[in-house]
């Protein structure tokens, strides 16, 4: 019997032209791995195909659970949000998420870029100071927080 994660992958690949077979292939990866990240992963990508928020929201949830620094889960949870029509909890969620896990450095990564798509640099550098020190200057944060630095020293 293949793995979860091939059978996620099989799933995966389905998802366009058989929904409804690449649908019966998660489920049962889903079932016999339900905390493996790339069965999770592939939940996530059907819901979304499906146009599911709720569902989308209910598993990026759970990745976020596994680990809170999955930028893929975090954006999923967001744009979920944002479907249901959920935008003013956005901030409320990631700013919770920072808080709560205090050496996590994926909720404040999504925050700044959240906040510089509004064009508000000041808040967007904020917060990717505060991802590029959680992060220990990992190359993505160190990438974002150079962006807005640039950025910002343009404005003046």
């Amino acid at each position: 019997m293949p793995s979860p994660q091939s059978q996620s992958l099989a799933g995966i690949a389905l998802l366009e032209s058989d929904m409804k077979r690449a649908g019966s292939i998660l489920d049962k990866a889903y079932k016999s791995a339900p905390t493996d990240t790339a069965v999770l992963r592939a939940q996530v990508a059907r819901y979304a195909a499906n146009r599911d928020a709720s569902k989308v929201l209910q598993f990026a949830n759970q990745l976020i659970e596994l680990n809170v620094d999955d930028l893929f889960a975090l954006s999923a949870a967001i744009q979920a949000k944002i479907s249901l029509q959920q935008n003013d909890s956005v901030e409320t969620y990631l700013s919770e998420l920072s808080q709560k896990f205090p050496n996590a450095w994926g909720p404040d990564f999504i925050l700044a870029q959240h906040h510089l798509s509004r064009a508000n640099i000041d808040l967007a550098q904020h917060h990717a100071d505060t991802a590029l020190a959680r992060s220990s200057f990992n190359q993505i944060t160190s990438r974002l927080a150079t962006q807005i630095y640039l950025m910002k020293a343009q404005q003046q």
